[in-house]
Formats: C-alpha cells, structure tokens, sequence
C-alpha cells in the first residue's frame, strides 16, 4: 500500500523534474566571463539569492553590478541570474550603451514577450505595457492624440488645478499642527487617480475627498495595488501559476480583486457606449477617444480590449506621478536647502494668491523646480526596472552573449547610483546637476545665443530636449507642421503680455540635456512614455502649488525605503507634518 503511494508520487513527479532539469540546462549562462550572484548554486541557480533578497532586490542588483564592475576592471556591469524552472539564463544590464542596443538600436530582437504577457495578463491583459507589434502600435497611435500641446494647455491643465486646489485645502486645515502626521503619499494617490480617471475614464472620483473605506472608487485603488504586488511575484518564481492551477486561497484573493477591477471598468464601458456619438466626441477624455475610434478592420474596439487601455493607463498616470511627488517632497523634507531655493522661484513666478493656481505658462519658468522633480526621478524612477525577452540570439556591447529567449532587465535606479556613470556624486541628490549655466558653459549655452534675449522659447526648448526623444515622439511628430504654427501664434501673442521680473530672473539658467538611455526613467527609443510631458506638466504643477503654500517635516524615526513592486511605491508611506510658508519674495537680483 504504502510503495503504491510512492510509486504514484514518483510517478508524477518525475516528469516534472525531467522539466525542470530541461529547463534549467537551457538557463545556464552563456560562456564568457560573465559574473554571477555568490549565491548561485546548480539545478537551482540565483533561486535562493533571489528570495533572500525579495524585499530588497533594488539594492540586491546594485551590489551585485558593482561586483561585475569590480570583477571587469570596470570594463562590464553586466551580471546574470537564472531562476529554477525558467527556461533561459537572465542578464540585468546597467551600461547606457547595453541599454541603447536593447530599447533602440536592435528593438525588434527585445520585446515582452509571451512570458512577460502570462504574468501580467491579469491585471494589464493587451494593453500598451503588456504588448507588442501591432497591438502595440495601434494603442500608442490612438492614445498619442491624447497628449498634444493643445490638450496639455487646455484639458490637462484644468484638471490638474482642479484637484491641486482640492489638494491644498486639505492640507490647509492640517497646517501648523506639529505634532500631527499623515501619510502624505496616501493623498498624492489619491489626488493623482482622481485626475487620471477624469482624463482616462471621464469619472469624478473624489477620492481626495472621501472617508469612506467601503466606496467603491477606493476599493478599485485598493484591488489595484493588491494585484501589482501579486503580479510583481510571478516574476520570482517558475511555479506562479501552481496556486491558479489548483484554485488555492491565494489565488481566489488574487481572482476576487481582478474580478471587481474587471467589474469597475465594463460598467463604465457599457455607461459610455449608451452616448450618442455626438456627446462622445465633445468629451475629452481617454475611453470616449477610443470609442469614437475604429480599429485597423473598421470595427469597434471591443469591451476588453478598452478594459485593458484603460488599467494600462491607470497604471501609468495614477501610480507612477504619485509616487514622483511622493520621491519629491521626500527629498524636499529632507534638504532644507533645496526646499528654500526652490520655494523662492516659485514665489518668484506664481502669483502671490495662494487661490490662483499656476498655469501651463508658468511652468516654463520653473527651471529649478523641474531640476528637483528630475533629480527625484533620477534617484528614485517610478519604475525601477524593466524586463525584455531576446527573440534571437544576441551581443550586447560590451560583449555578453544574450541567448535567445533570455530575460533582459534594465534597472534606471541602479544606473543612478553607479560612478561610473553619474561621477563621484551618484549617490547624491543634487538638483544643480541638472542645470546649465549660460554663464558657466559656453559650448552648449552657445547652440542657444540666438535665444538669450528669448528666455521662455529657451526654456521651452530645454525641456522639450530633456523629456523627449523626438526622433520616436508620436505625440509630437503627428502634424508637426500645423502645431508649430499654432506655438508660434501663441507665442507671439504671450511675448505681447509683459512679464513680470521676477519671471526673467528666473529664466538665466536652462535645463541640461541627458541622454535617455543614461536616464531612463520613461524608457527611451520607440516605446519612450507617451505621457512624459503630462507627467512632467502634472508634477510641476503640483508641487509648485504645495511648494509656494506649505513645508513639510519627516515624522522623526520614520523610515522611508521603496517597496518591491512593478512601480517605485514608499513601503511605509511618508509621514509628515505640514507648516505653512512665508510669502515674501526675495527683492535680489
């Protein structure tokens, strides 16, 4: 009786083995001096380093990349990893030239790829992050339209300062009580997905402003998070699909939070679809776009391909600007130095009525505030790591083998830390890094002499550079010619209103350019981020807001460390005081 059980037992497990050991054949990194994690041991691999380092795999990989460094004399940081059960070797690339190769110069050779799809099917299904080849292209066509000059002056812009005011009164009736912390993450999500969802969905939210932990808007945001954070697992283990396979608890709690996101959405789907045409395309807003847009056979988008644009840019405009301004005002609490210079260029170019919120035209003047947001976004990019799959078998530049099949995963938050790449001072937080100085540096401050006496085209100029790669912008290439007409008109016209003083004070340094692929917080080459700009326009926007209104002071004791997930979040949140600001504007020159 009992050898029967053996017997059965072997019996099924011995396929599985003979997999497993298959696999991890395949998963045997390439020959070449390519360094791999202490802990790698046979059949298993970087398992065992993997788990161990779960909660910390950010300063895991950042370790490791210096050990390859070391190991090269310099020469490589390339390292890899290979984990039990999937079927090829992965490598972590940090070199800005290996990040090139990958995300332009052989695109189609690194795509998702089938198993980046399978993990994320859940939650992202087709949609653009989870996609490639003409699904892709279709979305990113679609959704471009979106994210034009005229959308961010008007739109955009609107409902940003609708909820940054929302925002500041909130934290008005918080002010000057010292002894009393909130978490201010907890209100950047909640501002940003009420912002997305009224650009993507047409939903007022009021997230901000409710208290009811039962409302159905918060619990989607809840659902939300809880499925990344599964989500982001899968990417640890070969057997994530053994829960789903066999209908374990896990899996039913991971099932009953798709289920509602699912539900969320196709009510709103279906709430939309019974307009008339003639009120869809008076709307603004990311889900009327798509339903008054045919796909490629002249049909309709279907319901689930909308579920899942939209859960894509949810992601993308709820999450990922959240957590920026959270990096932000983090590192805003913590410098007062930077806190001061930057709160005296807001006061140099806001208005000084606090219920006046900064426009589209002022946020072009904020050259120091961008190099604050850019700095946070170096140090801490909302999405740490991303991971392509070797169609063909490959070379990377500095010489590592890619095999085909094999996870590639680029890592901007180990990049930012390594010397070698940012100098001496990586580490640091130094927004100056970011500027460039007409006086200062002569060899790029001379491309602009014809622009000096043009401060806002200088301006404007240095941060299309910075947030764009214009030889892949959709958004902007999509008739070009007619929307540089427009910015010439509108800039006539604003050259005509007479500038305040303080605004040109502000204009004698521009923003410096970085190569995307050293700085690829919003990716680079034909999938760089769509909604760069917006991010950028949202962010400024409200900090700029907070930043002329209140200070902030870090709860002492509190810690701050990133959470492991498919974006950058806080683990702990950021816990904080909030004081209100002098309002007195410096009167040097």
């Amino acid at each position: 009786m009992i050898w029967d059980a053996v017997q059965t037992v072997l019996s099924l497990l011995a396929p599985l083995a003979l997999v497993m050991a298959y696999f991890q054949l395949r998963a045997r990194p390439p020959p070449g001096p390519v360094h791999m994690p202490k802990l790698t041991l046979p059949f298993i691999g970087s398992t065992l380093a993997l788990w161990w380092n779960m909660d910390r795999v950010l300063p895991f990989c950042l370790d490791e990349t210096r050990q390859a460094l070391k190991k090269s004399g310099g020469k490589v940081s390339t390292f890899a990893m290979s984990v039990m059960g999937v079927p090829a070797c992965g490598f972590v690339i940090t070199d800005p030239k290996c990040v090139e190769y990958v995300l332009k110069t052989n695109f189609n050779n690194f795509i998702k790829g089938p198993q980046f799809y399978m993990r994320l099917q859940s939650l992202l299904g087709r949609g653009i992050f989870n996609a490639d080849g003409p699904p892709w292209r279709t979305q990113r066509k679609t959704a471009s339209h979106m994210f034009k000059l005229k959308e961010l002056r008007g739109h955009m812009t609107s409902v940003f300062q609708k909820h940054g005011r929302i925002m500041c009164s909130i934290l008005a009736r918080k002010a000057n009580k010292r002894m009393e912390y909130f978490d201010l993450q907890d209100l950047f999500f909640k501002y940003t997905m009420d912002s997305i969802c009224e650009i993507a969905f047409g939903l007022e939210l009021h997230l901000l402003e409710c208290t009811d932990p039962n409302d159905r808007h918060v619990r989607f945001a809840a659902a939300f998070d809880r499925l990344q954070w599964a989500a982001e697992k899968r990417f640890y283990s070969a057997t994530w699909w053994v829960p789903r396979a066999l209908g374990l608890p896990s899996h039913r709690r991971f099932q009953r939070d798709v289920d509602y996101i699912n539900e969320y959405a196709y009510n709103t789907i279906r709430e939309r679809r019974a307009m008339e045409a003639g009120e869809l395309n008076r709307r603004g807003d990311l889900l009327s776009l798509f339903l008054a847009t045919k796909d490629e056979n002249g049909q309709p988008f279907s319901d689930e391909y909308l579920r899942d644009v939209l859960m894509n840019f949810v992601l993308a405009g709820r999450d990922t600007t959240a957590q920026s301004l959270s990096w932000t005002h983090y590192k805003l609490a913590t410098d007062a130095r930077v806190e001061r210079k930057m709160h005296q260029e807001v006061l140099d170019v806001l208005p000084t009525d606090v219920r006046e919120p900064p426009t589209y035209e002022h946020t072009k003047y904020l050259v120091y505030t961008h190099a604050v947001i850019s700095e946070a976004l170096r140090l801490y990019p909302s999405v740490p790591k991303d991971m392509k799959f070797a169609v063909r078998d490959d070379v990377l530049p500095d010489g590592t083998r890619i095999p085909a099949g094999g996870p590639v995963t680029y890592f901007p938050w180990v990049t930012a830390r390594l010397e070698s790449v940012w100098g001496a001072d990586a580490a640091d937080f130094k927004p100056e890094r970011w500027l460039l100085d007409d006086e200062d540096d002569q060899d790029e401050a001379g491309e602009r002499s014809a622009r000096r006496q043009r401060p806002d085209r200088l301006q404007r100029s240095s941060e299309s550079r910075l947030w764009s790669d214009n030889e892949n912008d959709d958004a902007l290439d999509d008739g070009k010619q007619q929307q540089q007409q427009q910015q010439q008109q509108q800039h006539q016209q604003h050259q005509q209103q007479q500038q305040p003083q303080q605004m040109q004070r502000t204009c004698r340094s521009a923003v410096r350019t970085v190569s995307p692929f050293k700085y690829s917080v919003f990716q680079a080459g034909p999938r760089m981020c769509l909604g760069k700009h917006v991010a950028l326009l949202e962010a400024k926007l409200l900090t700029s807001m907070l930043n002329r209104q209140f200070r902030f002071e870090l709860k002492p004791g509190h810690v701050v460390e990133p959470k492991n997930s498919l974006t950058l979040p806080m683990k702990h949140g950021l816990l904080v005081s909030v004081q209100e600001q002098p309002m007195k504007r410096s009167t040097s020159d």
